[in-house]
């Protein structure tokens, strides 16, 4: 299925998901920035609330992290984000009534 482990370093691709590549380093210890392709320019322009033309970025980054990092934040390879555990409000209210330190 796939090739990395949770603690391989990755380039993601934010808006498909999708695990770009591992992450290369420089000579100096730092990573290389992996460049995002630029909308083209026939793509039609988007204009914000105030009907201005919104601001063209000139150059995006992908950005990088571990591999399990990836799958739970970015949701790459299908995975859910964790559950969180939370109590109904009177539940609690009425938890924190009775015992004032309570887990």
């Amino acid at each position: 299925m796939t090739d990395y482990t949770d603690d391989m370093l990755v380039y993601v691709d934010p808006n498909a998901r999708s695990v770009v590549g591992v992450v290369e380093w420089l000579p100096t210890g730092k990573p290389k920035r992996l460049a995002m392709a630029l909308p083209s320019p026939d793509a039609p322009e988007q204009k914000d609330r105030r009907g201005r033309p919104r601001r063209v970025l000139k150059e995006r980054f992908y950005p990088w992290c571990s591999y399990r990092t990836a799958k739970r934040v970015y949701r790459v390879a299908g995975k859910e984000r964790e559950p969180e555990n939370a109590q109904a409000f009177d539940e609690a209210l009425q938890k924190a009534l009775q015992e004032p330190y309570w887990d």
